[in-house]
């Protein structure tokens, strides 16, 4: 059974509505400190399960919840714990009760969740929200994290699926658009590598060796902010030149082998200089992108006033020069045009659903655009990915829908999480950075 759950931050209260097909209840919670306090522990939880690999995330010293920072920046800490490494499991409890309180545990009982949250929780990392207290001395000096991680009571343990939308109105669009028969070999389009970088050497280096045992897992950090053009342009194309200049994802290449490799049915990779906005839209003008089940794009996601840009979009290999037809950005507007019949949209190195609310707004505008094109669901990066963790957690999942075809697109996202942290025997495998960046927007199936 579904539930869908509304919570909504109000400038003096926090509400949360559940409904399922029985009816529903709510919970007004009329604190204003809590409500104030709910949007620092997600800023706060987003840092410390990124484990620093969040460039804006900064490691902090031992510090008391007294001493929370500018969540705007990123820059947060709560409870105590040594620094920002460390998931606290304890903050992620407090934002549970706060979220879910009353009656509203008892109707979520075992259900399949949708999540419909007000616009600054759209990135709350859901999932690793906790639903029972840690025991006492879990985060002491000696205690194994690996072994507490494993054994706490994560949100995701508990139900079947966890979906996040944007709104009502996008689930309504998403479900609108889903296939119902499904095929068992689903076609696969990969995107990656776009040619950025730097420097004129990190744009013209070798593709990375992905078969080499000297390739190591490396991270993903976000564009480097760059304000928008003087003159008519700007805000209508985007800087070129500045997109040229972003780091460069040369990792993301294996990343989309690795999953084409995985699948059971044909794929179709556009690397590099073939990475373009101009040869999406030439694809998508003969109608070639409804062939596709799965449209993985791992790229740079951009927010609007990024780069010379007004939109959210995705940072494709930048043209010699900047039209409308090509600028180096498929842009919110421009995805909305596309004519696709997805079940998947894979955006794995984006960080668009980072937290702030420019990347909340964001997620929203591409999680609508790909909707109204055609899609039944995102798969969205919460935070700068370990690439060999985004390898296993896509490849581990297509390939549990392949051997349990009767699985929903939210189970397996469940499963696949349940799998990687069962599996996990080190600290580092153990930490959600590693296991957790994933978000599921839109419609779970089933």
């Amino acid at each position: 059974m579904k539930l869908l759950v509304l919570p909504v931050v109000m400038q003096n209260s926090l509400v949360t509505f559940a409904y399922d097909k029985d009816g529903g209840v709510y919970s007004w919670g009329r604190n204003p400190d809590e409500a104030a306090e709910l949007p620092r522990i997600a800023a706060t939880l987003l840092c410390q399960a990124s484990r620093r690999l969040n460039p804006s995330c900064a490691r902090t010293t031992e510090t008391t919840s007294s001493q929370v920072s500018d969540a705007a920046r990123g820059v947060v800490a709560f409870g105590r714990t040594q620094d920002t490494d460390e998931f606290d499991l304890g903050a992620a409890h407090r934002a549970y009760s706060l979220l879910f309180p009353g009656d509203v545990p008892e109707l979520m009982a075992g259900k399949k969740l949708i999540i419909a949250p007000s616009p600054e929780l759209l990135g709350f990392p859901w999932h690793l929200l906790v639903t029972q207290p840690p025991p006492e001395g879990w985060a002491a000096p000696g205690k194994d994290r690996a072994e507490a991680y494993r054994e706490a009571a994560w949100l995701f343990q508990a139900h079947p699926s966890i979906a996040v939308v944007p709104s009502v109105a996008a689930l309504d669009a998403a479900r609108r658009s889903r296939n119902e028969a499904g095929r068992r070999q689903p076609r696969y389009l990969g995107i990656a590598d776009p040619v950025i970088g730097a420097t004129v050497a990190e744009r013209d280096a070798a593709p990375l060796d992905c078969a080499s045992p000297e390739t190591v897992a490396l991270t993903r950090g976000k564009p480097v902010a760059v304000g928008a053009r003087a003159g008519a342009e700007a805000g209508i194309l985007a800087d070129v030149d500045a997109l040229r200049r972003q780091p460069r994802l040369a990792d993301s290449r294996c990343e989309v082998e690795a999953t084409s490799k995985s699948l059971t049915g044909p794929s179709d990779l556009l690397l590099g200089g073939e990475a373009t906005e101009a040869r999406i839209k030439a694809i998508a003008a003969t109608g070639g992108l409804k062939a596709y089940d799965i449209l993985h794009f791992a790229t740079h996601g951009l927010v609007g006033g990024e780069l010379g840009q007004a939109e959210p979009g995705l940072l494709l290999t930048p043209p010699a020069a900047a039209s409308e037809d090509d600028d180096g950005v498929l842009t919110a507007q421009e995805i909305a045009a596309l004519d696709i019949d997805a079940d998947w949209v894979i955006l794995s190195a984006c960080n668009t659903a980072a937290g702030s609310r420019s990347d909340a707004e964001a997620l929203a505008g591409l999680a609508r655009s790909f909707f109204y094109a055609g899609a039944r669901s995102l798969l969205v990066s919460s935070w700068p990915v370990y690439s060999q963790a985004a390898t296993r957690f896509t490849t581990s999942m297509f390939a549990l829908l392949s051997d349990q075809p009767s699985l929903t697109r939210g189970e397996a996202v469940t499963l696949t999480m349940r799998k990687m942290l069962a599996q996990s025997h080190s600290p580092e495998t153990a930490h959600p950075a590693y296991w957790a960046p994933f978000l599921l927007v839109g419609d779970a199936g089933g």
